[in-house]
């Protein structure tokens, strides 16, 4: 018989786990609230960087979720370990579902990120030296052959890449980028 209490106590543990994540990131945010506008400017170029890495996580991550439900799970010995931290009298099922949660929780935190660097990257989309950023962050490409591409010169792509990169923080960041 299924018991939906433990599967309950699973719950609200991932929820716990997950509100303590997102309460942390907070407190941590607003101790560096004081920082220097260049910090700014520096989590924006992280996230820029992170961006490509973060799409391919998500991938990774939907495959363990399928995987999760298709392996022999309790032949594993992380499952056995899993058994241990969450409870030894939990199903394999209860168990795959708490994994399951933990996944899905990683799969939410990624795509946030993903979600805002692409409202920043909207804002400036339609400006000429747009393809900078994503020449430089995403594709790796060096500012010579940027400037070949875009006809000027590498000053021309540096002064740019600084201005959308200004403009991405002041997205991300809000009015804080600004004291």
């Amino acid at each position: 018989m299924f018991d939906w209490n433990r599967l309950t106590t699973i719950v609200h543990e991932a929820v716990r786990q997950s509100f303590l994540a997102v309460f942390f990131t907070m407190i941590n945010e607003l101790s560096e609230k004081g920082s220097e506008k260049e910090s700014y400017r520096d989590k924006t170029i992280k996230k820029l960087k992170a961006y490509p890495i973060l799409q391919n996580n998500i991938k990774e991550y939907e495959k363990d979720l399928e995987d999760i439900y298709k392996e022999e799970f309790g032949s594993s010995p992380a499952v056995h370990i899993a058994q241990g931290y969450y409870c030894s009298d939990l199903t394999i099922d209860e168990v795959r579902r708490a994994e399951a949660l933990k996944i899905e929780v990683k799969i939410e935190r990624d795509m946030r990120i993903i979600k805002e660097v692409d409202r920043a990257l909207a804002e400036i989309k339609d400006d000429y030296y747009a393809p900078i950023i994503k020449s430089i962050y995403f594709d790796k490409l060096e500012a010579d052959d940027i400037a070949q591409t875009l006809h000027c010169d590498r000053a021309t792509i540096y002064r740019n890449k600084n201005r959308l990169l200004n403009i991405l923080a002041i997205k991300l960041y809000g009015g804080d980028v600004l004291d």
